[in-house]
């Protein structure tokens, strides 16, 4: 049984991945950035003192990272524990990958199944397609009971939204939707669909609320003219809030102005909140101050708490306030271009 599985497991077909917005490589770190950490971490021949200059980048750096410069970088630990770690630690820009990326490029190397699985598991909600093209990770496992294994992982994924990112990072998070009138804007997706973008963000969105854990705790706000929270403060994941707060997420609709400032006033009026994820389609009503405001609201607590943005299909003045801000409060910028 469990032969014939592994089978028509391994068999199946291999399609051309549909990556939708936001899952490409926009926003990523720039060629010079990418070359000079690679040249730093190529100098100390040690793998501890590499793995403290990644992370050192991590903390540093909004940009995202693409696939290639996720495998370039993995590629520089020959021990499949370090690896597996450096992986991980790169977790919150990861861009996404493919199932090709994955199985190739970061699989292959790794000469235990072991290895293979701990690195599977810390990149099986970042795969852009993997629902499609999941035979070729399959295919890296090749005994019987270790593919079963990975197919168990595979099924109990929870592919990682590609436009908020990973959620799963900050333990009580808050999300802030811009429902402003462009929002209401029209975009062929990847499956050839005509939608405005306000629809494909609350798809998005309920799909990051449903791969948030049970030991975190959530809010969503959304801003137009006013900013509206679903709720007063953040409140626990269980199966009943998720569903609720799916349901607003659903029934979100654009229309009217950006009013950027008061839905961040609020969102860090939450001093429980530990970090926000805000998503803007243009430039607010009003940037003056808004990014010292930012940096203030930030850090007024002992922890910084960071503000990670997401630029949809911005002109290039609001993706560069968007990224300011969070630079300033040590956040993860996002663009997701046409």
């Amino acid at each position: 049984m469990l032969l014939a599985l592994a089978v028509v497991v391994v068999a199946a077909t291999v399609v051309a991945a549909k990556v939708p917005p936001g899952c490409g490589q926009d926003g990523a770190v720039d060629s010079a950035t990418f070359g000079k950490l690679m040249a730093e971490l190529k100098a100390n021949p040690f793998s501890f003192d590499r793995q403290e200059i990644i992370k050192n980048f991590v903390a540093d750096n909004v940009a995202g990272l693409r696939s290639n410069q996720t495998i370039a970088l993995a590629n520089l630990f020959d021990n499949a524990i370090l690896r597996v770690e450096v992986l991980e630690m790169l977790g919150p820009l990861l861009l996404g990958v493919t199932c090709d990326d994955l199985a190739n490029g970061l699989l292959e190397p790794i000469h235990n199944s072991f290895g293979k699985m701990d690195a599977l598991k810390a990149l099986v909600n970042a795969t852009v397609d993997l629902k499609q093209n999941n035979a070729t990770i399959l295919a890296q496992f090749s005994n019987t009971f270790t593919r079963r294994d990975a197919k168990s992982v595979i099924d109990a994924a929870r592919p990682r939204s590609c436009v908020f990112g990973d959620p799963r990072s900050v333990k009580r998070v808050i999300f802030v939707v811009d429902t402003s009138g462009s929002m209401g804007e029209r975009f062929r997706d990847a499956d050839g669909n005509t939608v405005t973008r306000m629809s494909y963000v609350s798809r998005e969105l309920v799909r990051a609320i449903d791969t948030l854990d049970s030991d975190q705790e959530f809010n969503v706000i959304s801003f137009s003219n006013s900013p509206r929270a679903w709720q007063p403060g953040v409140v626990p994941v269980d199966a009943q809030s998720r569903t609720k707060a799916q349901q607003f997420a659903s029934a979100l609709t654009a229309g009217g102005g950006t009013n950027m400032l008061d839905a961040l006033r609020l969102a860090y009026k939450d001093t429980r909140a530990l970090g926000i994820f805000l998503l803007s389609d243009g430039m607010p009503n009003s940037a003056a101050g808004l990014v010292q405001e930012a940096t203030g609201w930030s850090s007024q607590l002992s922890a910084r708490r960071p503000l990670n943005t997401i630029a949809l299909f911005a002109p290039a003045q609001a993706q560069q306030l968007l990224k300011s801000l969070a630079e300033a409060t040590q956040g993860a910028f996002r663009a997701i271009n046409k």
